[in-house]
């Protein structure tokens, strides 16, 4: 038994310590983790299209709007404007394209009276505002633009990233309300 080793108690103080100290620096990397993960989550946009009969807050019109509900601004990185399986560079192109509907060219003051906007590539959104996509206030082309943007074939899609620049894509309508937007990689 001449040839076995006593732990004494400095080598047990160190090896103590050198456990104590992995286990801090680990506690350290992790919180830097927590950390950076809530300052992401802090400037996260959130894009989302809706249609709304309240236009310059009284009711009765009618508005397509993308609207950033999230906690940062949204830098707009590509917008594309898909009807009837054609792809416009804009909203205007696509109204242009309904506006020769039969429908609403018997209404010739009414097509006088939409209102669109459009977004693009280098457009900020910053946090809590909207864009009226369509705005439109007389009835014959409001319930007629309503039908054709609510139930048609209108698809809108937005790539946007946040200030740290993380991308998502925004389609609208969504095939599923869970996937309305997708995080890129």
């Amino acid at each position: 038994m001449a040839g076995r080793k006593r732990i004494t108690v400095d080598t047990l103080l160190g090896i103590t310590a050198v456990v104590t100290s992995l286990c801090a620096l680990g506690i350290t990397f992790y919180q830097a983790y927590l950390q950076r993960t809530q300052q992401y989550a802090s400037v996260m946009p959130v894009i989302q299209c809706y249609n709304t009969n309240k236009v310059d807050g009284t009711w009765g019109g009618y508005a397509f709007v993308i609207d950033n509900k999230g906690l940062g601004p949204a830098f707009i990185e590509d917008a594309a404007y898909f009807y009837d399986d054609h792809q416009y560079n804009s909203v205007d192109e696509v109204i242009r394209v309904l506006k020769n509907d039969a429908a609403l060219k018997q209404d010739t003051a009414g097509r006088k009276h939409i209102i669109t906007s459009d977004i693009s590539k280098g457009w900020i959104i910053p946090q809590g505002q909207s864009v009226n996509l369509v705005e439109v206030n007389e009835r014959g082309p409001k319930d007629w633009l309503r039908e054709k943007l609510d139930h048609g074939n209108l698809t809108i899609k937005v790539l946007y990233r946040s200030v740290y620049g993380e991308e998502w894509l925004m389609t609208y309508p969504p095939v599923d309300r869970s996937k309305a937007i997708v995080k890129q990689d």
